[in-house]
């Protein structure tokens, strides 16, 4: 027979677990090859999705060329430079470029004064400069007029030229069809331009790509496109200029030849085909993008490439490097997952050849030929595969485009995919570990038969009690290796690193960590497996005697310790009585006499009770828990002694399957080790996958806040707070809105990020989770706004006079007394009151100002003293009566009197402030007291004085815990902080660990009530006042599309729009986040349930030979069909049940290891909020059903073949 043959003859007589092999090696190897095709196939996928949302402006590539002579082979030399570059370097997404030349500004003198300047402005008062816009006239509609012609004349220093101008500025600047605008560069230069209006102008259609992001910066005056949508006319301020398009041949003969030593500034603004980029990846797109601008550099020093594309691709870029790490991820637990079910098949495959092999040996076959045997079947397989695998995972990798999860962003066709050489070196590779696991574990079991026959027959005859990874200590140096790389991950804290050049690196050795987690979890359970199944059979002792070992040790220990640190002479009682535990216990376990076991479990009961009496129980201390432990040691002494009793007493079926199990624990070892990698793996996939899109949709409603939010309000948006909120509030679609203040401060020595909000309003609009805080989100809301009230000093709205009588202790040259009053509107006004006197009560008042609106409440009173120094002069104040007059009448109307309770607080100055405000007994103007102000020289900006405290006091506020670690601050503290440079006392009421929009990761923040927060800042005159600068909208049921028209029309200038919806509609759409992931935890699924089941079919196959026999022993000794059936059940159930359990566990304990190395976000920050654990438990259903319905499937079988066994055939089945 030749070498050919008997490798032929040995795939056929073991054609099943050839197969498994086979199909094992094929999975193993095109998952490799799909490692590097996927994540570029989503990368195009997104980066194509990314160019679709681009407008216009943001597509472009922008060229500038700055201080060119305007001659017409200049022109024509940058233009053909240009044009080489785009050919060398971005041909691909080229689609044509317009040219744009500028002048510098010149003198100009109009045909008469427009309207609505000031009336200073003289006709010859502005200023003028020429454009050229190339193939403008395909692109405007003439509302009068023609285009401009190339005509050019010339009389003297006089050149005549043709322009034409936008409708805007003909409109603003009053200029017509036949108007003659003068131009000169200097007032002394006699040469002059005569520019005569030919055509006024309007943009055809202004949405289109010709005219990039809007027709006004090409065409408009550049003072008003700059201008927001409140202001209507002209900025008055500015010397206004006026835009003149004229041809390329008038700015080159006509401009050029008038003045020789003039420069222009030329942009080209090229249009990008997006469809080119599908050619590229990212990387390729930013190297092409790089290397134009180089290679334009070179060829036009002085150039500039501006676009935002670049800066477009390297934040989609760092987001794709972050989403691909969950991918490989995936992709490398599977892979190493494929490669152990390879080893187990293998193993099953050497098992069930050892007869042969032994039969080869024993006919003289040598060594060298039987480990070619061993090498050849999975070379001949590794390359067959190598050669399919690579066409396979790219047509895997197409077909998941028609997924649910990434149908809508490709269409529901299939997703792109290219051949790439990786994936050829991926398959290789693949290939050549696949036939490493297999031929090195079919070599090491042939030792096992190398004397042929006899040595077969005495392994088939005794049962292996210890595997061969564990003989050599082989699972605990993987244990080891686990622990270092756990460590080194532990120390390192993320998967990615920063590198020296700012980017990211990938530590591709800490992806194989959970595999090494599960596996040591798996190992270390299939030592403990055997001595617990011993144990519950009643055959063995052992564990018994590792937990009393432990139990014991850890208490001494912590005994010992505990001594030591805490420099105790009583720990010397209990730890003597521990010892003297252990004695009792050692001679109890070896006696076999009831009346000595009694005893000793007495003893040691005794015992125990007096370590508790010497060492009472407290959950802080570090004996607690091996206290717990002893307390359960003489319990587990009687569970053990009871067990062999119990097994008496149990059917047969049960204690048969007991003593089997625990006399050839390891016959079910490669079994239980699938179930429990396929259901680890299962329950790791699908919570990586449901963590991830839970923590993607979190850190949106985390940035947002509510349904809309709108930061960097500008300050003029609204005459006072209520006004901007009564704005907003109109708008269609919203349903509520909430204002905020938003500011970097400082607060007790720290910098911090402060967010000021309307409590009231917020806690029904805000997303909010519970693990944010200690108490619900209501609550804190309530806490915020919860102070003493205060009744505030309303001024009648007859009154248009306020006053105060006033005493100073020494007088001070120009001291000024203020009152400062705030109106319904918020608006704040300071009223100037007069100079008090020394010598006697002086009657100071000042007139209310008209305009504001009611209700008008005074907010302070106020001193200046004029100098700019930075130290006044201290003294004291006496006020008295506060009061109104109405106008033409003398009756009082009376505010504050100083003769109840004190309501007033001084301006906090300096962080010592020693101000303070109190009341008198010793003078007064009229009643029984008065108000006595004492001021230090501490001032802000000159001003000093007292104000009625919105809160009653200092504000109440929330911090993060952050702060009050680094400042050791907790509930009830007040602290200073400095907010825009006004020092405001606040009260601690709670401290939170994280709140919407807030970075309590890489700062510090404190909450206040915005009403709350602004009675306390906007307390002084003649400083900038404090005005909410964000916006929270709560969006009215299904008014999405108002809403938006809104927020564009209004938002359009100014302030950046968060809305939370099309937030996270994006999200779903981004193929590198939850569509891939969620795909990659289809493919897990389907991967996991496939090898476990063909893992199932190989051990059945493997071993139905011995287990038919076993089987037909059982019956020969009597037992029932019945009892057979229980016997098989309880045996694959506890295996399947055994296996899940574990499995689900120890799932759910890597995912929190992969979690953490996963929680950044795409700039490599940790993510805020927090992930929060989940596990998709609707998508493990697959999984622990096709665990299922093997074990009924196989119970099923054995049964049938169990019924056909016949006893008298049982010779045969032995032999």
């Amino acid at each position: 027979m030749t070498f050919r043959t008997l490798v032929v003859k040995r795939i056929k007589s073991s054609w099943a677990l050839m197969s498994a092999v086979f199909i094992g090696i094929l999975i193993a190897t095109t998952l490799a090859a799909a490692a590097p095709i996927y994540p570029i196939s989503l990368e195009r996928l997104g980066l194509n999705l990314l160019l679709e949302t681009l407008n216009r402006q943001e597509s472009n590539i922008n060229v500038l060329v700055f201080n060119l002579h305007p001659t017409r082979e200049r022109l024509q030399k940058v233009e053909q430079k240009l044009s080489q570059a785009i050919s060398d370097q971005i041909a691909p997404i080229y689609t044509t470029h317009q040219r744009y030349l500028m002048t510098e500004t010149y003198l100009a003198e109009l045909p008469r004064r427009p309207p609505g300047f000031f009336s200073e402005l003289t006709p010859d008062s502005f200023n003028a400069y020429y454009r050229t816009l190339s193939e403008i006239t395909q692109h405007v509609t003439f509302e009068s007029g023609r285009m401009a012609t190339n005509r050019i004349g010339r009389e003297d220093s006089l050149t005549e030229i043709e322009a034409i101008i936008s409708a805007k500025t003909a409109r603003l600047f009053d200029l017509r069809i036949g108007d003659t605008i003068l131009t000169s560069s200097d007032t002394k230069d006699p040469t002059t331009i005569s520019v005569d209006i030919v055509g006024i102008i309007t943009p055809t259609d202004p949405k289109e790509d010709y005219w990039a992001l809007h027709p006004s910066l090409f065409l408009d005056p550049e003072p008003f496109n700059t201008l927001g949508p409140t202001v209507d006319g002209p900025d008055r301020e500015m010397f206004p200029s006026v835009p003149l398009f004229i041809t390329q041949k008038g700015m080159v003969d006509g401009l050029g030849t008038a003045y020789p030593t003039s420069l222009i500034n030329s942009i080209w603004i090229i249009r990008v085909n997006k469809d080119g980029f599908n050619r590229w990846t990212t990387s390729e797109a930013r190297t092409q993008l790089d290397q134009f601008e180089k290679q334009l550099v070179n060829l036009l020093p002085g150039s500039e490439v501006s676009t935002a594309l670049d800066s477009t691709f390297r934040k989609f870029q760092h987001r794709t490097f972050f989403g691909k790490i969950p991918l490989l991820l995936m992709l490398v637990i599977v892979f190493i997952t494929i490669l152990i079910y390879l080893g187990i098949i293998s193993s099953y495959l050497v098992q069930d050849r050892l007869a042969d092999t032994a039969l080869l040996i024993t006919r003289g076959l040598g060594p060298l030929r039987i480990i070619s045997l061993g090498i050849c079947e999975p070379l001949l397989m590794t390359l067959l595969v190598i050669i399919v695998a690579p066409f396979g995972a790219m047509a895997l990798v197409m077909l998941s485009g028609l997924l649910p999860y990434l149908s809508d962003m490709t269409n529901g066709t299939f997703l792109s995919a290219d051949l790439s050489p990786m994936a050829l070196i991926a398959a290789i590779v693949s290939g050549i570990l696949t036939i490493t696991v297999t031929a090195c574990l079919g070599l090491l079991n042939t030792g096992s038969t190398g004397s042929g026959l006899r040595a077969y027959k005495l392994q088939v005859g005794r049962p292996v009690n210890t595997l061969f990874f564990q003989r050599y200590y082989l699972d605990i140096a993987l244990i080891s290796i686990g622990g270092v790389i756990l460590w080194e991950l532990h120390s390192q804290g993320h998967l990615v690193s920063r590198s020296l050049l700012n980017g990211f690196d990938l530590n591709e050795s800490l992806l194989i960590t959970p595999v090494l987690f599960l596996l040591a979890i798996t190992l270390i359970f299939m030592r403990l497996f055997p001595i617990l199944v011993q144990f519950v059979s009643g055959e063995s002792l052992f564990l018994l005697n590792l937990l009393a070992t432990l139990i014991l040790s850890s208490a001494s220990a912590t005994l010992l310790i505990t001594g030591l640190i805490g420099d105790r002479v009583e720990w010397a009682i209990p730890l003597a009585l521990v010892i003297s535990v252990w004695a009792i216990y050692l001679g109890t376990i070896k006696t076999r006499r009831k009346h000595y076991l009694i005893v000793g479990l007495l003893i040691q009961s005794g015992l125990v009770y007096g370590i508790l009496l010497a060492e009472p129980l407290d959950s802080k201390d570090l004996f607690y828990l091996p206290a717990l432990s002893l307390i359960g040691l003489v319990p587990a002494q009687l569970v053990a002694r009871l067990i062999p009793f119990l097994m008496n007493l149990t059917p047969i079926w049960l204690w048969m399957g007991l003593r089997q199990m625990a006399r050839n624990p390891f016959q079910y070892t490669g079994l239980i080790l699938m179930i429990i990698l396929a259901t680890g793996i299962g329950v790791l996939a699908t919570t990586i996958g449901a963590t991830l899109e839970r923590n993607q949709e979190d850190r949106i409603h985390y940035q947002v806040g509510a349904d809309i939010r709108v930061t960097d309000l500008p300050s003029t948006a609204g005459r006072g707070i209520y006004p901007m909120k009564s704005r907003y509030d109109e708008l269609p679609g919203v349903q509520k809105t909430t204002l905020a203040l938003r500011e970097e401060s400082r607060a007790a020595g720290v910098s911090i990020q402060l967010l000021a909000i309307e409590s009231r309003d917020f806690s029904s609009m805000s997303w909010y989770r519970q693990d944010f805080s200690r108490i619900q989100f209501n609550n804190l809301m309530t806490i915020l706004s919860s102070h003493r009230q205060i009744e505030r000093v309303v001024i009648p709205d007859s009154a248009s006079t306020i006053g105060l009588w006033a005493k100073i202790q020494e007088f001070i040259p120009g001291l000024v007394v203020w009152a400062l009053i705030e109106d319904g509107l918020g608006s704040i006004k300071s009223i100037p009151m007069g100079t008090p006197s020394n010598d006697e009560w002086t009657l100071l008042s000042g007139d209310l100002p008209p305009s504001m609106k009611g209700p008008i409440h005074l907010v302070s009173i106020q001193i200046s003293e004029p100098g700019s120094g930075t130290d006044k002069t201290p003294g004291q104040l006496l006020i008295d009566s506060i009061h109104t007059k109405a106008a033409g009448s003398d009756k009082i109307m009376l505010l504050e009197d100083f003769e109840g309770q004190l309501r007033w607080f001084p301006i906090v100055t300096a962080q010592l402030s020693p101000e303070r405000i109190t009341t008198t007994r010793q003078e007064s103007q009229s009643g029984r007291r008065s108000g006595v102000f004492t001021f230090t020289k501490e001032n802000h900006y000159g001003i000093r004085g007292f104000y009625q405290s919105p809160t009653g006091g200092p504000v109440p506020v929330v911090v993060s815990n952050s702060f009050a670690k680094e400042t050791f601050s907790s509930k009830g503290d007040i602290i200073l902080a400095n907010i825009s440079n006004r020092f405001v006392p606040m009260v601690i009421r709670e401290i939170i660990d994280y709140f919407p929009t807030m970075d309590s990761v890489g700062g510090r923040f404190i909450l206040a009530d915005l009403n709350s927060l602004l009675g306390h800042l906007n307390i002084m005159g003649h400083t900038p006042i404090s005005v909410p600068n964000e916006l929270f909208i709560k969006e009215a049921p299904a008014a999405q599309q108002a809403m938006k028209t809104a927020l564009d029309s209004v938002f359009k200038y100014w302030g950046n729009v968060q809305h939370r919806e099309s937030l996270l509609a994006s999200s779903r759409l981004n193929p590198m986040t939850t569509a891939g992931w969620n795909s990659m935890v289809v493919l897990v699924i389907a991967t996991v349930i496939s090898t476990v089941g063909l893992g199932y079919t190989s051990f059945l196959v493997a071993s139905a030979k011995k287990i038919h026999a076993q089987l037909g022993i059982l019956l020969s000794m009597g037992l029932s069909e019945r009892q057979l059936i229980k016997l098989v059940c309880f045996e694959h159930f506890t295996i399947v049940a055994t296996g899940m359990t574990i499995g689900t566990l120890t799932g759910l304990q890597m995912s929190q290891l992969v979690v953490s190395l996963v929680s950044f976000t795409e700039t490599g920050q940790e993510a805020l909020p927090p992930f929060v654990l989940i596990t998709n438990w609707s998508l493990m259903i697959p999984i622990y059903s096709a665990l299922i319905t093997m074990f009924i499937v196989t119970t099923l079988i054995f049964i049938r073949k169990s019924s056909r066994i016949n006893r008298g055939m049982l010779k045969t089945e032995l032999g």
